[in-house]
C-alpha cells in the first residue's frame, strides 16, 4: 500500500473504514491515560471523542486515491502534544478559501493549539461517520461564520501528510461566487486577512489547478526573516507571526 506524502487529486478520494478500532501498541495504555488526565486537569474542556487514524493511502487510478482508516480515541493522538508518540495519524480537511484573486488566512487564537500562526482557514478533523465535505462545510461555518452558497465551488485537490502536526490532510479549494466578505474574530482565529494569491506563490487561476509543485508551495511554513519578509521553512500550511505581527505575507 502506497504512503506517498503528496497525492494530486482529480476527483474526491474514497475513505475506506476498517471495522476494528486502532489501539496503540506502545507506549502502555496506562501511561497514555495518565497523560490524558493531566491534560484534562490543565484544560477541562478537553473531550475524548473519536477520530479516523490513517494507516494507508493508495492511488486508485484516474486521478483518485483511497484513504484507509481505523476509528481511534482522540486521547491517543492528543498526548502527542505532551511528547508521547503513539503512531496515530488523524485524517483532516483543509480549505483554501478564494475570492477573485485573494485567499483567506486566519491568525490562530491563543485558546487553541499552535497559537500565533497564520494559516489557510478553515480546517479540522474528520470524525467517524462524517464525509470530508461535510466536515469542511461545518468547519467553515464554525471557524469563519460563513455558509457555503449554491454558486460556491468546492474541489478536493491534494492529499498530503503534515509531519509537523502528524496528520493527513485533504486539501480543498473553496471558490466563493461573490466578493470577499469581512470576517469577525472567532474562537479559533483572532484575525482574518484576505491576501493576494501571488503572495503565496499562486496566480488566481492556477489555484484552481494545483500541481504537485504548487501544492508543495502551499505546504511551506514561513517564518519572519531579518527584514520582516517571509522566507520558506519546513513543510506545513502555516505562517508564524513575528514580532509586532511581522511575518504574514503582504496583501
Amino acid at each position: 500500500m502506497s504512503m506517498s506524502r503528496t497525492i494530486l487529486l482529480r476527483r474526491p478520494p474514497v475513505i475506506r473504514v476498517s471495522e476494528e478500532p486502532f489501539v496503540p501498541k506502545s507506549p502502555a495504555l496506562d501511561e497514555i491515560d495518565r497523560c490524558w488526565e493531566a491534560m484534562r486537569r490543565d484544560v477541562p474542556a478537553c473531550f475524548d471523542g473519536r477520530l479516523l487514524h490513517v494507516f494507508g493511502v493508495s492511488r486508485n487510478g484516474h486521478g483518485g486515491a483511497t484513504i484507509h482508516v481505523l476509528e481511534c480515541a482522540f486521547r491517543h493522538f492528543a498526548v502527542r502534544s505532551r511528547g508521547i508518540e503513539t503512531g496515530v495519524r488523524p485524517l483532516g480537511v483543509k480549505g483554501i478559501l478564494v475570492s477573485d484573486d485573494h485567499v483567506l488566512l486566519g491568525l490562530r487564537s491563543g485558546r487553541v493549539s499552535y497559537p500565533g500562526y497564520w494559516e489557510f482557514a478553515p480546517g479540522g478533523a474528520v470524525e467517524p461517520g462524517t464525509l470530508p465535505f461535510e466536515t469542511l462545510r461545518a468547519e467553515l461555518r464554525e471557524e469563519t461564520g460563513l455558509a457555503l452558497g449554491l454558486a460556491d465551488r468546492v474541489t478536493a485537490r491534494v492529499i498530503f501528510f503534515d509531519h509537523v502536526v502528524g496528520t493527513w490532510e485533504i486539501v480543498h479549494v473553496i471558490r466563493l461566487a461573490g466578493p470577499a466578505p469581512t470576517l469577525q474574530p472567532t474562537a479559533e482565529y483572532d484575525q482574518f486577512s484576505w491576501i493576494r494569491c501571488e503572495s503565496v506563490g499562486l496566480s488566481g487561476g492556477a489555484i484552481d489547478h494545483l500541481s504537485l509543485t504548487s501544492a508543495a508551495t502551499l505546504m511551506r511554513r514561513f517564518v519572519p526573516g531579518v527584514t520582516g519578509r517571509v522566507t520558506p521553512g519546513v513543510d506545513q500550511m502555516s505562517w508564524r507571526r513575528g514580532p509586532a505581527g511581522v511575518g504574514m505575507p503582504g496583501g
